[in-house]
Formats: C-alpha cells, structure tokens, sequence
C-alpha cells in the first residue's frame, strides 16, 4: 500500500504540487498588489469627496451670507 501511495510521486509530493504552490504564490502577489492599489484609489477618492463637499459648504455659506444682506 505504501509503494501505491509513493508510485507516482517523490517523497510524497504529488508532481501538481509545485505548479500549484507557484499558481497560490501568484494569487496572493496579484492580491496584495490589487489591495494595496485599491485602499490607494480609496484614499484619493475620499480625498476628492471631502474638497467637493468643503466648495458645497462654502458656497452655500455664501448664499446665506448673500440672502442675509439683502
């Protein structure tokens, strides 16, 4: 039984393994690379978001400011 288990291995790796492990290895890079530009493109949207909400707010200041001096 143990000569089956080991016929068409060596030392009990299995010949997919390595292709397997470069392919995991591969994943977890694209991962940690497509994670570290996203929370990036994140950042600069809330960046974005918060001037653009900063001009609302002054322009609508103005407004009042405008509508309280007439």
């Amino acid at each position: 039984m143990l000569y089956d288990l080991l016929s068409h291995s060596y030392l009990g790796i299995c010949p997919w393994d390595l292709p397997a492990l470069i392919v995991l290895i591969a994943v977890i890079v694209i991962f940690v690379v497509h994670h570290s530009i996203q929370k990036k493109r994140e950042s600069e949207l809330e960046n974005e978001l918060a001037d653009k909400y900063a001009d609302v707010r002054e322009a609508s200041a103005d407004k009042i400011k405008q509508f309280n001096t007439k």
